[in-house]
C-alpha cells in the first residue's frame, strides 16, 4: 500500500514552488498522493478568506489526478486548528495507511511553538523539504525525527505573487486573481480604467502564451503583459513630471509614447519588479528600438494582436505563436502597410524609426 502525503499550509496563493515540491515529495517517497490540507486560520498570519484560496488551490491542481484536496480544517468549527488534530483525523479514517507529513524548511525554527509537537512527531513521520545548503545541524531535525528532503531552488513566495513582484503560479490562479482584483491587482487596477485593464489582462495573457510557444519563460511575460499599460491613463501632466525627473533623455518623444516609460517606473518602484527583461518589454512596449530582445518582442506584438483589438489579428497571432521572431517581422509590416494606407507617419519618432530601419528597412539604417 503506497503512502500518502499531506501538505498543510496557508496556500495564500498557492504557487509553482508549492506544486513541484509536492511533486519531488511524491516521487522520493513513492506516494500514492498528495492531499493539499488548506488551513483555517493560521497562528502567526492574516489570510485571505479561505473561500478564495480553496478556489485558487483548486484552479492550480487540476490536471494532477495525484493531487487533492481535504477542507477538513476549514471545515472545523474552532477558530484555529492544529495540525496535530488533523493528523489524528486522517489516522483514525484511514487505519493501516502509512501517512507522511510536508513542511518547508522555513517551519522548523517555529515547531516549538507548535500545539502537541511531541506527540505529532510520534504519530506521523514528518518531512521537511530543503534548499540545497540547508543547516544539516538544525536543532528540530533531531529533536522531532524529521526527514529531510533536498528540492531545487524554487525560487518563489506567496508574498512575492501577492506584491506582484513575481508571478510564478498556474496560470489559471494568475488569471483568478487578475479578474477579481486580488493582492497588488487592487492598487494595479486602480491605475487604469476598465476598458484598459481589460486589455492589459489579454496582454498578459497574450504574452504569457507567445512565451510558452517560443521558450520564454511565459510568467515573466504574463507579468510584463499585465503591468505594461500601468502608467497610460495618468494625467499627461504627472507623466511629464516623470519624464523630466527619470526619462529626460526621452523628453523629445512625442508625448503619447510617455506611457512605456512611466509603466516601467511604475512597475519598478511601487511594486518592486526588478527582472530587467520584463521592465524592458515595458520600457518599449510602445515604440519599439533598435535590437529589441525576444521578451521586447513577444510584449510589443502581444500588446498590439491580443484579441480584443478592434481589427482582426488572427493571422498575426498564429505567426507569433509558430516563430515570434517571423511573427514580430510581420506585425511590424502589418502596421507599416495599415499606417501608408491611412497616410500617417507612424516613424515620428526615432525609437520606432531605428526599430524599422533594424528588422524591416536595413537600407534606411544608417539614417536612421
Amino acid at each position: 500500500m503506497q503512502p500518502w502525503i499531506l501538505f498543510g499550509g496557508t496556500f495564500d496563493p498557492i504557487h509553482n514552488g508549492h506544486l513541484l515540491v509536492a511533486q519531488d515529495a511524491k516521487k522520493f517517497f513513492n506516494a500514492e498522493k498528495v492531499i493539499f490540507i488548506p488551513a483555517k486560520n493560521p497562528c502567526w498570519k492574516d489570510p485571505t478568506s479561505s473561500q478564495i484560496r480553496l478556489k485558487m488551490l483548486s484552479l492550480a491542481i487540476k490536471g494532477h489526478p495525484d493531487f487533492e484536496i481535504s477542507t477538513y480544517e476549514l471545515e472545523q468549527e474552532d477558530p484555529v486548528s492544529y495540525t496535530v488534530n488533523t493528523v489524528d483525523y486522517f489516522l483514525n479514517k484511514y487505519p493501516g495507511r502509512k501517512f507522511y507529513f510536508l513542511l518547508g524548511f522555513d517551519q522548523m525554527d517555529q515547531l516549538d511553538n507548535w500545539h502537541e509537537v511531541e506527540r505529532l512527531a510520534k504519530e506521523i513521520q514528518i518531512i521537511a523539504y530543503a534548499r540545497p545548503g540547508y543547516p544539516k545541524n538544525h536543532e528540530a531535525v533531531k529533536k522531532y525525527h524529521i526527514q529531510v528532503i533536498e528540492s531545487k531552488l524554487y525560487d518563489v513566495s506567496s508574498t512575492d505573487i501577492r506584491l506582484g513582484k513575481d508571478l510564478q503560479a498556474p496560470l489559471q490562479v494568475l488569471n483568478y486573481i487578475a479578474e477579481n482584483k486580488l493582492y497588488f491587482v487592487k492598487s494595479l487596477s486602480a491605475y487604469l480604467k476598465e476598458h484598459r485593464f481589460k486589455h492589459s489582462l489579454s496582454v498578459a495573457n497574450t504574452s504569457y502564451q507567445y512565451a510558452l510557444a517560443n521558450g520564454l519563460d511565459p510568467f515573466k511575460a504574463y507579468q510584463a503583459g499585465l503591468f505594461h499599460d500601468i502608467g497610460k491613463d495618468l494625467p499627461q501632466e504627472e507623466q511629464a513630471k516623470v519624464m523630466k525627473t527619470y526619462f529626460p533623455q526621452f523628453q523629445d518623444l512625442p508625448s503619447f509614447s510617455y506611457h512605456q516609460f512611466v509603466s516601467e517606473f511604475l512597475a519598478k518602484n511601487f511594486f518592486g519588479i526588478t527582472y530587467k527583461d520584463v521592465l524592458s518589454a515595458i520600457e518599449f512596449h510602445c515604440t519599439g528600438k533598435a535590437r529589441m530582445s525576444k521578451m521586447d518582442k513577444c510584449i510589443y506584438a502581444a500588446d498590439k494582436t491580443e484579441p480584443t483589438r478592434d481589427y482582426d489579428t488572427k493571422a498575426m497571432y498564429q505567426a507569433c505563436l509558430n516563430n515570434l521572431n517571423e511573427g514580430f517581422i510581420k506585425v511590424l509590416k502589418e502596421h507599416q502597410d495599415y499606417f501608408k494606407t491611412n497616410g500617417i507617419d507612424f516613424t515620428s519618432n526615432y525609437l520606432t524609426r531605428r526599430m524599422y530601419a533594424c528588422y524591416i528597412n536595413p537600407k534606411e539604417k544608417k539614417h536612421a
